[in-house]
């Protein structure tokens, strides 16, 4: 296993949550930000 976090994969699941969370009211704050999904790896 090569991630961070014990999963072994991204599902397409937690992209659809990334997203709608960026589309929904409680990102209204946030710009600018780059958010990997990749369980962790950038940090290796």
């Amino acid at each position: 296993m090569f991630h961070t976090m014990p999963r072994p994969w991204v599902e397409a699941e937690d992209i659809t949550n990334a997203v709608m969370f960026f589309a929904s009211d409680d990102s209204r704050f946030v710009t600018g930000v780059a958010m990997p999904i990749d369980l962790g790896s950038c940090l290796k």
